[in-house]
Parts: structure tokens; sequence; C-alpha cells
């Protein structure tokens, strides 16, 4: 065995720790919002996607049925590890084999203020009752404040939340 050392300080090392444990906490309230909505432990686990792009930490579940319907509501849980104090939009899409997005923006949350650390977040995406028969896949999407999907904004950070299929 090596002894190696860092420069890491104890409070930095403390503070790496104190942001693990908050991240943690984040992804089980995501996982016990899934349990609350009818998922069993199994599915709950197998959605919970995490995701960092070096602007923020964005951990997500979704809780989509097995069989999504045209005109349903669902619930998306985003776990979100901000790296600092931000003001952010949540959006989610509900893109096509093409790419395209049916997505209506209700449940958008165009400035959602941010602490540093882990907060979690609950909305209702509608899924549009016009939607052809195809595969569809929900996408969570984290922009700048006030601009979700406007031309010329990029997203923070997105991941896919999972998909479905219109008979």
């Amino acid at each position: 065995m090596s002894d190696k050392t860092t420069d890491e300080s104890p409070a930095q090392g403390h503070g790496r720790l104190i942001a693990s444990l908050v991240a943690l906490g984040a992804l089980l309230a995501a996982l016990a919002g899934l349990l609350a909505q009818g998922s069993n432990l199994v599915d709950a686990v197998s959605k919970l996607i995490h995701h960092t792009d070096g602007k923020a930490a964005l951990t997500v579940a979704c809780a989509l049925p097995e069989h999504v319907s045209p005109g349903e509501t669902i619930t998306l849980v985003y776990g979100i590890d901000a790296p600092k104090p931000m003001h952010v939009g949540l959006g989610a899409g509900v893109y096509d084999g093409k790419g395209h997005d049916h997505s209506t923006g209700l449940g958008d949350v165009d400035d959602l203020a941010l602490a540093a650390g882990a907060t979690h977040q609950t909305r209702p995406v509608e899924i549009p009752d016009s939607l052809p028969s195809g595969r569809y896949e929900v996408a969570i999407e984290l922009w700048p404040a006030n601009q979700i999907g406007e031309d010329g904004a990029d997203t923070l950070a997105d991941r896919p939340c999972g998909s479905f299929e219109v008979p």
C-alpha cells in the first residue's frame, strides 16, 4: 500500500462529503416520488438517471407508466444538484422518432431559484392528445431562466427520461 497525499484541506473534504450526501438525498427524494406514484422499487431505481455536464449536475427520475396514452398528464421528478446558486428553467420535451418536439409547455417552470446543493422539483407534463402512432421519448431539460425553448438558447443539461409507444 502506498501513502497518498492530496492538496485537499479537511474543510474541502468535508464540503465534498456534504455535497455528496445532499445529492444522495435528492436521489432518495426522487425515488420516494416514484414509489409514491405506484412504481415498484426495481422499476423506480431503473428510472433514476444521473447526468453531469460541468455546469449543473442534474439527477432525474421520471414516472412514465408502461403505456402512456395521448391526452394523459404524467409527472416528472427532477433532482438537481447545483454547483452554485442559480436561476434555471425546467422544461421537458415529448420527441418523436424524427426529433420533433410535441410538448405543450404545460408544467414548464420559467424561473426556478436554486441554492447551491441538491434539491428536487416535481412538475406535470402533458402528453398531447393529437399524437399519431409511433414511439416517443420524454426528455427533461434544464434551461437558462426564462429561455425555455427559445431560439439561440442552449440547454444547461438535458437527459432522456423514458419512452412510450402510441398504438
